[in-house]
């Protein structure tokens, strides 16, 4: 799929790349913003409130960065699907213009208008709605498994069991939507 989506977009297929490993660092970004929580709890629940503080601070950085990147992966996403809107959409008319006039009977016309309209559009739609939360959601718990890792083996563990329950809930959820 993404082999064609790239084939899709043409000239700006470097912008579709850009935007992945865009969505990548918010994931990783992600990640470790989330696993700042565990030094934040463990300086809270051994009294020391001033380390938890500077956590607190590091927490809300990256809660800050976090919003920043995903405003733009998501600006960047548009960006890939209007691209792909504009390229594909003149690829087709340029088929549809080598087309005999027999081809247009009501069937291909009614066919040809739907693909057009509202099956460009849900593919437009890919970048900004779907690939965002599907690459970041990837990547964001493996980055935590290994920060825990380095936090504390024994949650790094508890963590690397868990992924695959995670990982089978996440394929669940989404065969239940579709």
């Amino acid at each position: 799929m993404l082999k064609t989506f790239i084939q899709l977009l043409g000239d700006d297929a470097p912008v579709f790349k850009r935007y992945v490993a865009m969505a990548v660092g918010y994931g990783l970004l992600s990640g470790l913003t989330t696993v700042t929580l565990v030094p934040i709890f463990v300086h809270l629940l051994n009294g020391q409130t001033d380390q938890a503080g500077i956590w607190a601070m590091v927490l809300l950085a990256g809660v800050v960065c976090c919003w920043l990147l995903r405003r733009r992966v998501e600006k960047l996403g548009m960006f890939v699907g209007s691209a792909l809107l504009s390229t594909a959409r003149q690829r087709i008319g340029n088929h549809v213009a080598s087309l005999p006039v027999g081809w247009f009977n009501p069937e291909n016309t009614s066919r040809l208008s739907h693909v057009v309209s509202q099956g460009m559009m849900e593919v437009a739609q890919l970048p900004a709605h779907l690939f965002t939360p599907v690459i970041s959601g990837a990547v964001a718990p493996v980055v935590m498994v290994i920060a825990l890792f380095f936090l504390n083996v024994k949650m790094g563990l508890i963590a690397l069991i868990s992924l695959p329950i995670y990982c089978n809930c996440i394929c669940h959820r989404i065969k239940t939507r579709h």
